[in-house]
C-alpha cells in the first residue's frame, strides 16, 4: 500500500488535539475525521471526508477559515485555511498517482472543477482574500489534473493544464516572482508555479527536440499539437518513474517565426495551418510564409 499522503508527515502535522478540532464547525470536524481514517489507512474513507469538507466549506461556512491556535502545527509550505488543507490532502492521492478519473470520479470532479477555464463558477468567494485563496487552488488543481493526465500519457491535457495554472499565476506577480520571506498560502501557490513550470518546460523541450529529430530525418509530422509521432521518448509519471514509450504526442505547437512553444497560439487568419505566437512574430515571418499560405476553401 502506498504511504499515505497525510499521516505520519512530520513538516506537515506535528500535533493535533483532537478536542480543539471537533468543539468547531462541520468542516473541522470533517477534517479531523479525514485525519482519524488516513491514519487506519482507509483511503476510501479519507478521500470521501476531504471530498464532503471541501464541499462544505464552499457551499455554507467560511471559506477562509483557519484552524483554532494550538490544534495542528503546520508548516509554513502549505496554506492555514481549512480549505486549502483539506483540497491539498485530496489532491496529494492524485498526485502520487494513487487516484484518477476513473477510480474516483466524483473527487476527481471536484479537483477538475477548480481547473483556472472551468465552467464552475465560485459566486461566496467575493473579498480580496477569498478570491486570492481560490486563485492559489486553481493553480494547484492545473498542477494536479497536469500531473494525471501525464501520468496516462496525454502530454496535450497535461501541457493544457499547465499552461491555464502559469496564465492564472501571471496575474499574480507575488507568485511569479517569489519572495523567500513568503509562507503559508504564498509558499504554497510559489512552490506550485515552480514545480509546474518545471514540468512544462519538460514538455516544450521534449517536443522541441522531437521536432527538430523529424525535420533532421527528413520525416513527415511531429509538430502539429496532438499529433503522434513515430518516435520512441522518455515519460515520467507522477511519481517519477521513468518509462520508455514507443510514440510520441505532440503537447504543444511552436512558432512559425521564433519556435517558441504554446498551448494556445494563434493561427494565421489566411492558411489556418501556420502558428504564431504574437502578431510581431507573424509580421516578421510573413516574408518566408506567404509563397506558402493559401486560402482554406470553404
Amino acid at each position: 500500500m502506498p504511504c499515505s499522503p497525510v499521516f505520519p508527515v512530520p513538516s506537515y502535522f506535528l500535533t493535533c488535539d483532537r478536542t480543539a478540532i471537533t468543539i468547531m464547525s462541520s468542516a473541522l470536524q470533517l477534517l479531523e475525521q479525514a485525519f482519524s481514517a488516513n491514519r487506519g489507512q482507509d483511503n476510501k474513507k479519507t478521500i470521501d471526508l476531504y471530498t464532503q469538507c471541501v464541499k462544505k466549506i464552499l457551499k455554507v461556512e467560511g471559506l477562509t477559515q483557519q484552524l483554532p491556535p494550538g490544534s495542528i502545527t503546520l508548516s509554513n509550505e502549505i496554506p492555514k485555511e481549512v480549505l486549502g488543507i483539506a483540497f491539498h490532502q485530496l489532491t496529494a492521492f492524485f498526485r502520487e498517482g494513487q487516484l484518477n478519473q476513473d477510480t474516483a470520479p466524483d473527487a476527481y470532479k471536484l479537483v477538475s472543477g477548480f481547473r483556472s477555464g472551468s465552467s464552475k463558477k465560485f459566486p461566496r468567494c467575493i473579498s480580496p482574500e477569498e478570491k486570492l485563496l481560490l486563485k492559489a487552488l486553481q493553480i494547484h488543481a492545473g498542477l494536479t489534473l497536469g500531473l494525471v493526465a501525464w501520468d496516462q500519457k496525454d502530454r496535450a491535457t497535461a501541457a493544457k493544464r499547465y499552461q491555464e495554472a502559469l496564465d492564472l499565476a501571471a496575474t499574480h506577480p507575488p507568485w511569479t516572482n517569489p519572495d523567500p520571506r513568503s509562507k503559508d498560502l504564498d509558499r504554497w501557490a510559489i512552490n506550485n508555479v515552480k514545480q509546474i513550470k518545471d514540468n512544462f518546460a519538460v514538455i516544450t523541450e521534449q517536443d522541441a527536440f522531437n521536432a527538430f529529430m523529424t525535420q533532421l530525418l527528413g520525416s513527415q509530422g511531429g509538430d502539429v499539437r496532438r499529433e503522434v509521432a513515430s518516435r520512441p521518448y522518455v515519460r515520467e509519471d507522477a511519481l517519477g518513474v521513468r518509462h520508455i514509450d514507443d510514440t510520441f504526442t505532440v503537447a504543444t505547437d511552436g512558432c512559425g517565426c521564433c519556435g517558441k512553444r504554446e498551448t494556445n497560439l494563434s493561427c494565421c487568419a489566411k492558411c489556418l495551418k501556420t502558428k504564431y505566437c504574437s502578431r510581431d512574430c507573424q509580421v516578421a515571418d510573413w516574408k518566408s510564409h506567404k509563397p506558402d499560405c493559401r486560402v482554406v476553401p470553404a
